[in-house]
């Protein structure tokens, strides 16, 4: 095919990426409806509606024509000057290859499992009952199963069913590889949990459990995501069960939160994290949507998330920065209490069931325990009646602490509901940004500009070195980018280690 030829197709298929956008558009306001304010005994019927969407979205995708589109533009590719428009083809050529074997009915009964499976998960966690659940987990699974058997042509070479699902989120990267950053990185925490245990030092933190109205909550949501710098002209702070981030459409990014009455600093961190999702969709590559191409990963999202909720969020200078408007907003909780006492007891460590309520330390240890269970799940075949006790024995050895409900430990998370894979993403967003915040020192005076309050350099710099590049390479490249070095999880240990020694008083 001659580069004029190829110029045609291409014009041919951002037609097609302009129509699926728009109905991936509809399926993301649909489920973020369900996961905000669709009645519950409207879930059933709301799924109904996004398998509907999916299912005109799958019948593009198996049509003829857009598969020989693909295809002759995948064959011609390097006739394809546009890098995006480039990678774009490379992409949707693998996933051409995977689902070329599964039947459009096959692609309708695999969409409608995931719609329902939300649901049911939100009910048994409402219920604390894991047997509401149970059977969408083994679905699950079993479709996983199923499409890792249909995806014959083109194939990479997997060690595992783990290592193959992994590459949905992380592109580029091993279980094996995953083992030795969390291994390493668990066992140290291990170690630093223990000398905070001996340790003599005695946090206050029960001034973090008095009542505070939603009001008052909503007012100090608003606060942070305007002092991080989210534009609010271009996108939403809603309330959802499990908070999220969802990019509807470039100019639409909703970030949710949960108000818990006797724990303030639940929602305030949680639009610290989801405020982070935000600023980088808010903020990324125009080159890459202008192209239709957006291929940031999982590690790189989270890394951002967690950079903007720990490392900048529950520093001592922003905490500084935040004391006096809180306790213009919630007076009687912070009466007596320094600003100091307030980074201390944000930054207390105490082993909880939790994922999302964990500290800074124990957190890597709660995606440590699922990582090791998605692994026997998909590996090993452990049997889903066996979860809930295996979930409780982990937490036993790594945390010293055991659920005694569903929905504080097998539950807890929604993640499952949409496959599995996505957890270890959350560790190596961690290790990412702890490797980036170094680098970023050395040209901001970081502390100094959260002292202030003040996030324009930070976000400029997160701009032109972390975002710019995000779309284009694989994690171990882009860290390598970022900061000429190679990945590893020692920056994020001494981090941890440096931040805690000096709160808890350890030698």
């Amino acid at each position: 095919m001659r580069k004029p030829a190829v110029e045609k197709r291409l014009k041919e298929f951002v037609v097609y990426e302009k129509k699926l956008e728009n109905l991936n558009t509809a399926c993301r306001i649909l489920n973020f409806d369900m996961q905000t304010k669709c009645a519950t005994k409207a879930l059933e019927e709301q799924a109904a509606s996004v398998t509907e969407v999916s299912n005109e979205i799958n019948k593009i995708l198996k049509s003829k024509e857009y598969t020989k589109l693909i295809k002759q533009l995948f064959k011609n590719k390097d006739k394809i000057d546009n890098i995006y428009l480039k990678k774009s083809i490379e992409d949707k050529y693998v996933e051409l290859c995977k689902i070329e074997n599964i039947s459009l009915k096959e692609l309708e009964k695999i969409s409608d499992t995931y719609n329902k499976a939300f649901g049911h998960w939100q009910n048994a966690k409402l219920s604390n009952n894991f047997e509401l659940f149970k059977t969408d987990l083994e679905n699950i699974r079993t479709i996983t199963k199923d499409l890792s058997q249909a995806w014959k042509k083109n194939k990479p070479k997997y060690n595992s069913l783990y290592d193959e699902v992994v590459q949905e989120y992380e592109k580029g990267i091993s279980s094996d590889k995953m083992e030795q950053l969390l291994g390493n990185a668990a066992e140290k925490i291990l170690e630093i949990l223990k000398k905070i245990k001996n340790s003599k030092k005695k946090i206050k933190t029960d001034f973090l459990h008095k009542k505070v109205t939603k009001d008052q909550q909503e007012k100090i949501a608003k606060l942070v995501l305007s002092a991080m710098g989210f534009d609010f002209t271009r996108g939403s702070l809603s309330e959802s069960e499990h908070p999220f981030t969802d990019h509807i459409s470039r100019n639409d990014a909703r970030v949710t939160t949960h108000y818990y009455e006797n724990s303030f600093i639940s929602s305030l961190y949680s639009c610290l994290h989801e405020g982070g999702h935000a600023l980088f969709m808010q903020n990324c590559n125009q080159n890459a949507l202008d192209n239709y191409y957006d291929n940031k990963s999982l590690s790189q999202h989270e890394s951002v998330s967690r950079f903007y909720e720990n490392v900048l969020g529950k520093s001592k200078e922003f905490i500084s920065f935040l004391y006096p408007k809180l306790k213009k907003i919630i007076p009687n909780i912070l009466e007596g209490i320094s600003s100091q006492e307030l980074y201390e007891a944000i930054n207390a460590v105490k082993p909880s069931l939790i994922r999302t309520e964990a500290d800074e330390l124990t957190y890597t240890l709660h995606i440590y325990i699922r990582f090791e269970i998605e692994k026997m799940l998909l590996n090993d075949n452990l049997k889903i009646d066996r979860l809930p006790a295996v979930w409780n024995s982990l937490y036993k050895k790594y945390l010293g602490i055991e659920p005694k409900r569903d929905s504080e430990g097998i539950l807890q998370d929604v993640h499952w509901s949409s496959g599995f894979g996505y957890f270890p993403t959350y560790a190596l967003g961690n290790f990412c940004n702890a490797m980036y915040y170094n680098e970023m020192c050395k040209s901001i005076d970081v502390k100094s500009e959260l002292k202030k309050g003040k996030f324009d350099k930070i976000n400029e710099w997160m701009k032109n070195h972390v975002y710019s590049s995000a779309d284009l390479l694989d994690l171990d490249a882009w860290i390598f980018v970022i900061t000429n070095r190679e990945f590893t999880s020692a920056d994020f240990v001494q981090y941890l280690k440096s931040k805690y020694y000096e709160i808890y008083g350890i030698k």
